[in-house]
C-alpha cells in the first residue's frame, strides 16, 4: 500500500490583496501560555520562523499585511505546529484551533486551499488509523488462517483506494491549485521509484521554484542519490552534479538543491563528495549564486581547503634526511606546485606514481613541482615503496597515518589526493588523478 503523506497544514488565516494577512483564533489558554504565534517556512525538514503574531487575551492573532511566497509554511509553537498553504491567489485564509495540541482541532474557514489540504490529511490519518488496527489483527491471526488474512488484504486495498478516490476527487475540484500541483508531483516521484533515476529525472520539474516550498523537490534529491549506484564518493558527486545542472535553468530552484545536497553531505557524508561540492559550487566558477552565511559556517572546514583559497601552511618532516621543511617555502620558487597525498600501501597510489614520475621529470624544468606526502606510520613501510617505485620528486611523511596534520589541514579524506598550488599559495585545482593533472597542465604552468 502506498499513502501520500503531503508536506504540511494550514492554520487559520485571512488575506487581503494588500498583502497577505493570516488570521484565526485559538484556546483562550493557549494565549495564556504564548505571547506570539509564529509562521514557519520550510526549507527541506528544516523549519525556519519567518513571521509572528502577537496572541491576543482572547487567543485572537493576525498578520497583516505580508507577502507569503507560494507554497507550504507550518504555524504554531516550538513543536506543537500544523501545515498551512498560503497563495497568493487567496487574499483571505481564516482558520480556528478548538484545542491544543493545534492539529486535535483545526477548522479552516477561508482558503479553498487549505480544505483541501485538511479533508485530504484527516482522511488519511483515519486510514493510517484503520491500517494500524487491521495490522494489530493480522499479528493475533493464526498464519494458517489464510481466508482471515486475505480478508484483511482486501480491507487494507479497499482502504488505500478509497484515499486515492479522496485525493482524486480534491486534485478535481481544482487542477491548477498548489495543493493539486504538490500532490501530482509527489504521485510521479513515487511511481517513478522503482523505474530508476533516468525516471525519477523526468518525474521532476528541477527549475520550478515553488516545488521548493514543499516536501516534493527533497524527496526528488533524496531519490536521485538512493538510486545511484555504487553508493560511492564518485558516484554520489556525479549524480550531485547532475541534480544541479537539471535546476540550473532557475536560480533559486538550484541554490536550493546545492544548500540540500550539501546539508546532506555534511551531516551524513561522505566528506569526499562534501568537499567535490565546496570545490565546484562554492567557491569554483560553476557557483551560480554567492553561498549564504549559513552555508559558508557549514562548510567551515572544507573552506579552509577549497579551491581558490590560500593553502594552509604545514611543516613536513623527512623521514629520509630527519630535517623537516615549510610549505609555504617549498611552493614559492614554482609556478605551480602538486601535493600527492598518498599511501605507501595503497594499490591504487602505486598506480598513479608512474605517470607522476614522468610528469616530474618531463616538466620540472617548466616550474611544475611535485610533493609526496605519505599518510604512513611505519617508517619502513615508507622507505620500502620509494626504493620499489623509484620515485624521482621528494616525499615526506609526519608517519601519523590518519593523524598527519597535513592530511587534516587539507580536508583529505582518501587517497591518492591530489591538490595544485600556485605561487602565491592559492589552490587552484584538485585532480581527481595523474591523467586529469596532465590534461591540466597547460592551464597550470606558464
Amino acid at each position: 500500500m502506498r499513502t501520500f503523506i503531503l508536506p504540511f497544514l494550514l492554520h487559520g488565516l485571512a488575506l487581503d490583496l494588500s498583502g497577505q494577512s493570516i488570521s484565526g483564533t485559538l484556546p483562550r489558554e493557549s494565549g495564556m501560555s504564548f505571547r506570539q504565534i509564529v509562521l514557519y517556512r520550510l526549507r527541506g525538514q528544516e523549519r525556519i520562523p519567518f513571521d509572528s503574531a502577537r496572541i491576543d487575551r482572547k487567543g485572537r492573532f493576525d498578520f497583516k499585511g505580508k507577502e507569503f511566497p507560494l507554497g507550504y509554511y507550518r504555524l504554531g509553537f516550538d513543536e506543537d505546529q500544523v501545515d498551512i498553504i498560503l497563495n497568493p491567489s487567496e487574499p483571505k485564509v481564516v482558520v480556528s484551533f478548538s484545542a491544543l495540541p493545534l492539529q486535535t482541532g483545526i477548522t479552516v474557514s477561508a482558503s479553498d486551499e487549505n480544505r483541501r489540504l485538511w479533508e485530504y490529511k484527516w482522511a488519511s490519518r483515519d486510514a493510517q488509523d484503520l491500517i494500524r488496527r487491521i495490522e494489530g489483527q493480522r499479528k493475533a491471526i493464526d498464519p494458517r488462517d489464510i481466508e482471515s488474512l486475505m480478508r484483511l488484504a482486501r480491507e487494507e486495498e479497499d482502504l488505500n483506494t478509497r484515499l486515492q478516490a479522496t485525493l482524486e476527487r480534491l486534485i478535481a475540484l481544482d487542477p491548477t491549485s498548489y495543493f493539486a500541483k504538490v500532490a501530482r508531483m509527489d504521485r510521479r516521484i513515487m511511481g517513478a521509484l522503482p523505474l530508476g533515476p533516468q525516471a525519477i529525472r523526468d518525474s521532476m520539474d528541477w527549475h520550478d521554484p515553488t516545488l521548493t516550498r514543499c516536501s516534493v523537490y527533497a524527496k526528488a534529491i533524496m531519490a536521485i542519490l538512493q538510486a545511484a549506484t555504487p553508493a560511492d564518493p564518485h558516484t554520489l558527486a556525479a549524480a550531485s552534479d547532475s541534480i544541479l545542472a537539471w535546476a540550473a535553468p532557475d536560480t533559486a530552484s538550484w541554490s536550493f538543491a546545492r544548500w540540500q545536497l550539501i546539508d546532506l553531505y555534511a551531516t551524513y557524508g561522505p566528506e569526499e563528495t562534501l568537499q567535490h561540492l565546496v570545490d565546484r559550487y562554492i567557491t569554483g566558477p560553476q557557483a551560480l549564486v554567492p553561498p549564504e552565511a549559513e552555508l559558508l559556517a557549514t562548510v567551515a572546514v572544507q573552506l579552509k581547503a577549497a579551491i581558490g583559497s590560500i593553502a594552509p601552511d604545514v611543516t613536513l618532516p623527512s623521514p629520509i634526511t630527519g630535517s623537516t621543511d615549510e610549505l609555504n617555502q617549498l611552493i614559492q620558487p614554482y609556478p605551480c606546485t602538486v601535493l600527492f597525498f598518498y599511501s605507501s600501501t595503497c594499490d591504487h597510489c602505486h598506480e598513479q606514481m608512474p605517470l607522476l614520475n614522468e610528469l616530474h621529470e618531463r616538466y620540472n624544468h617548466r616550474g611544475l613541482n611535485i610533493i609526496g606526502i605519505a599518510i604512513d606510520d611505519d617508517e619502513s613501510e615508507f622507505r620500502a615503496n620509494l626504493a620499489d617505485r623509484s620515485l624521482k620528486f621528494p616525499c615526506y611523511s609526519e608517519l601519523r597515518g590518519w593523524g598527519s596534520p597535513a592530511a587534516k589541514a587539507f580536508a583529505v579524506r582518501a587517497t591518492p589526493w591530489l591538490i595544485a598550488i600556485n605561487r602565491d599559495g592559492r589552490i587552484v585545482a584538485k585532480p581527481s588523478n595523474a591523467a586529469e593533472l596532465t590534461d591540466m597542465l597547460p592551464s597550470l604552468l606558464p
